[in-house]
């Protein structure tokens, strides 16, 4: 049986290179957070000030939000008739949106149309769930 020596060399050295890449040879900055697709933080909210309504956040941050994939589409995307919860109830459609103060919004979450057949037993295009600060109702 024949050895490779150079090999050896390699393989030892690779456990190496792999923990180099720790934080403390990272580039000085801020660190880059992925963004959720399925969700929109309080920490993104708030570097859009000048939104004014839930809507206007959506359609900034996750446009795809608007246009839900309908369950069996095959990939197709249309606007459809999305749920929207604001802190759990049901408030309507995507014009719900424009009710909600962006100032009140701590939280945007989309579920898809399984999803929420799932979730809620009734044929939806999706379900954007909307968590507001206690004490602030949509149209305030």
């Amino acid at each position: 049986m024949r050895t490779f020596p150079f090999l050896l060399g390699l393989v030892a050295a690779a456990p190496v290179a792999v923990h180099a890449q720790d934080d403390s040879v990272r580039p000085p900055g801020p660190r880059i957070t992925r963004r959720a697709p399925d969700r929109i933080t309080l920490e993104e909210i708030q570097t859009v000030p000048d939104a004014r309504d839930a809507y206007e956040l959506v359609r900034l941050l996750r446009p795809t939000f608007l246009t839900e994939r309908h369950a069996g589409s095959a990939g197709r995307s249309r606007p459809g008739r999305l749920m929207v919860l604001v802190n759990g109830a049901e408030r309507g459609g995507v014009e719900t949106l424009r009710t909600i103060p962006a100032h009140a919004v701590l939280e945007i979450r989309k579920l898809s149309a399984s999803d929420a057949m799932t979730m809620f037993g009734k044929e939806q295009n999706g379900v954007i769930m909307v968590s507001v600060s206690t004490g602030t109702p949509p149209g305030s």
